[in-house]
């Protein structure tokens, strides 16, 4: 077979597929072979088509132009969290059967699903916390909720007694996204479940996808309760729902100290009101600038709610450019139909990108894995446009 640029984006593609679990630098270095590929296309072809470019665009720029100013040193950080976001790109120069490919990476992360579960589980029981083969609890939260989408897609794409199979692992990797005891991680998972409601709304059977959905939420609910009875926020939680008075420490401890980090960023942004520091707040501080911020706090990153700390790095143009990002999202998402049981291959990619929308509400929106998201965002996006 004669190896062509065709080929090689194709292989590049499955190449971020087979080691986005493995390893991050394995990965991270298919990303930046892929960016020259699409650095090659973009100088041939110009092709920026796809509803997230120009607000990719507006995020990225401030950040980039704020850490080359302001904190240089970091600036290989700048290039990690914002340029490899263009991979998104990508998509307008695939040339796949989108049917053929959307049904293999389902099912190729379905079965990846089985030996990451008992190495999860092995972790757990042994190191006390759940994780796959590198990283923490958030990363295998992220990938247990991405093969569960798949679970989900497959089984309501199949029409024979062997979907009742892929229903069976869509709720042992709900299981496995509980066990990542991580909030965010349950958030994001909700959220893109519900972009399959929403697809399945006149178009298929909604008993069947309301009961699949309920038994999914009981699954959580019943983990959730499980896992986080011992934890010292479910107390704090607790007591916020009985609307009893809360402490600052305790609403530091059920905020994993957000809070704290909320207030010190408010000072640094009244700072720059108060200094008239113009550049500071159009474009920001740069990426992971914190511990050159005054007052200083200690910290490279102000992780805190999304929009603060967001708005600390990369400035109101930065944050106008990640609300606009939202809302093309948002937008695309819900607005989707399945009209026929193929549509569900795709739902999978889009619940994937609706995660990290929902699941980075109170930290940042860049994660390890976000190249990889945006681009099978993209494929889902040609494949409905083609539709």
């Amino acid at each position: 077979m004669q190896l062509t640029l065709s080929n090689v984006r194709h292989i590049l593609l499955w190449c971020l597929l087979f080691t986005f679990f493995l390893s991050i630098t394995i990965f991270e270095a298919f990303v930046v072979i892929y960016l020259l590929v699409l650095l090659y296309d973009e100088i041939k072809n110009k092709n920026l088509k796809g509803i997230l470019t120009a607000p990719i665009f507006t995020y990225i720029i401030p950040g980039l132009l704020s850490s080359i100013l302001f904190n240089i040193s970091k600036i290989n950080h700048a290039i990690e969290e914002l340029v490899f976001m263009l991979l998104y790109l990508a998509k307008n120069y695939l040339d796949i059967d989108y049917m053929k490919f959307a049904k293999a990476v389902n099912l190729y992360l379905i079965l990846l699903g089985l030996p990451l579960s008992f190495i999860a589980l092995y972790n757990l029981k042994s190191k006390g916390y759940e994780m796959i083969l590198f990283g923490g609890a958030f990363d295998s939260g992220f990938i247990f909720s991405m093969i569960a989408f798949s679970s989900i897609g497959i089984f309501l794409y199949k029409k024979d007694w062997k979907r009742f199979f892929f229903l069976g692992l869509f709720l042992l990797y709900s299981l496995m996204v509980v066990f990542s005891t991580k909030r965010s991680d349950l958030l994001g998972f909700l959220a893109g479940l519900s972009v399959f409601l929403s697809a399945s709304l006149g178009s298929y059977s909604k008993k069947l996808v309301l009961s699949i959905l309920a038994a999914s939420v009981l699954v959580l609910s019943i983990g959730g309760f499980y896992v986080f009875r011992k934890d010292p926020r479910f107390d704090v939680i607790v007591k916020i729902l009985k609307h009893e008075k809360i402490t600052t420490k305790e609403l530091n401890t059920v905020s994993s100290l957000r809070y704290k980090i909320m207030i010190h960023a408010f000072r640094v942004i009244r700072n720059d009101i108060k200094n008239k520091n113009i550049p500071a707040i159009l474009i920001g501080h740069g990426v992971r600038s914190g511990v050159k911020l005054d007052p200083k706090l200690g910290l490279e990153k102000f992780e805190s709610f999304e929009a603060i700390s967001e708005y600390i790095e990369k400035g109101l143009i930065g944050l106008i450019g990640l609300l606009w990002f939202y809302w093309r999202v948002l937008k695309f998402s819900f607005s989707l139909k399945a009209l026929k049981p193929e549509d569900f291959l795709f739902i999978p990619f889009v619940a994937t990108m609706i995660y990290q929308l929902f699941g980075s509400l109170f930290t940042f929106f860049w994660s390890l894995y976000l190249p990889l998201i945006l681009l099978l965002f993209g494929i889902a996006e040609n494949y409905y446009e083609k539709r």
